[in-house]
């Protein structure tokens, strides 16, 4: 008896065996997806205005498309799983808030005998 990830392992590999049939069917290749990402990290834009006073259209110069670039970053991401991982290690977040002390003197206003006030302490958030 399959387990529920042996079946959930057979079900995506059947599915992406799918997808690249009906991607070789309408001539989709590796090639040319990574091309229209690499061409989306490079896109620009032009805008168009039409100007009443003239009634002719005028064009601004060639404009980043920030949007185009960002949706083709993410595609980049995902087709070469570069991905940070979602779960970060335990010992990296601390389970407890952290207590900061601080003390602060003034070294202008100190004799030789005298004592520095006490810490000042409060949690960092």
């Amino acid at each position: 008896m399959k387990t529920d990830e042996e079946i959930g392992a057979e079900a995506a590999r059947l599915a992406h065996k799918k997808v690249l049939q009906e991607a070789k069917c309408v001539r989709l290749t590796t090639k040319k997806v990574l091309k229209r990402i690499e061409e989306g990290l490079n896109a620009y834009e032009t805008k168009v205005f039409y100007d009443r006073r003239t009634g002719k259209c005028i064009y601004s110069k060639k404009l980043i498309n920030y949007t185009a670039r960002a949706k083709s970053i993410d595609q980049a991401i995902v087709v070469l799983n570069m991905a940070p991982k979602e779960d970060l290690p335990e010992d990296i977040i601390p389970a407890q808030p952290v207590q900061v002390i601080i003390q602060v003197v003034d070294a202008s206003n100190q004799s030789a005998g005298e004592q520095a006030p006490g810490p000042v302490s409060g949690n960092a958030e």
